[in-house]
């Protein structure tokens, strides 16, 4: 490597040392441009560096660059090291759901559809037993929000996809007030025949 080449890597390594390492590295590259030989390089780095904070600087230089001319041997395994070193490590992959719990959910959510849709077709007419199916699907804790869009889904007959709770409690009660409303209508029309 010629004298440019390598007062350009010294300047480039002297970015990642502490500062007052990094200003003699960067010094030796300056005068490594300027000197002809070695004794003229080292003269005019020994006559930048006379205090003693600057001699501990130079001498830490020294065994830096003592310790790279001792890496030479071992290029090829530090460049496999910086190579795998400059690419970050890939995200782990999140594990698939366990499908045997997923299944067991389903099957008790599927149990609680048929109950609730069934109690509520029975009691579409019947308001106290409706309200009480009503507000025993409000809760939460007791049929879960998949399971609840489900039973309107099956009570209502119909496939929408509903994205919360809210929407579905409102069917299934808009419904129940349709159907009371029909029932009074029909029984309103017997009483005129």
């Amino acid at each position: 490597m010629e004298r440019p080449q390598l007062a350009a890597v010294l300047r480039r390594l002297s970015t990642h040392l502490r500062p007052d390492v990094a200003k003699v590295v960067a010094a030796c590259a300056d005068a490594m441009i300027a000197a002809d030989n070695d004794e003229a390089l080292a003269e005019r780095i020994f006559a930048n560096n006379r205090t003693k904070k600057q001699r501990e600087a130079l001498q830490k230089a020294v065994e830096l660059l003592s310790t790279l001319t001792s890496l030479d041997e071992d290029r090829h395994g530090l460049r496999s090291i910086v190579s795998v070193l400059s690419t970050p490590p890939a995200k782990p992959a999140r594990p698939a759901p366990q499908l045997a719990s997923n299944a067991a959910k389903i099957h008790v959510a599927t149990e609680l559809v048929e109950r609730f849709a069934a109690e509520l077709d029975e009691a579409r007419l019947d308001r106290d037993r409706f309200v009480a199916l009503h507000r025993q699907l409000n809760d939460a804790k007791r049929v879960n929000t998949p399971t609840l869009q489900r039973i309107a889904q099956v009570f209502l007959q119909h496939d929408t996809k509903y994205s919360g709770r809210k929407k579905a409690l409102d069917d299934i009660l808009r419904r129940h007030h349709d159907l009371l409303r029909i029932a009074a209508q029909d029984q309103m029309l017997d009483r005129l025949r």
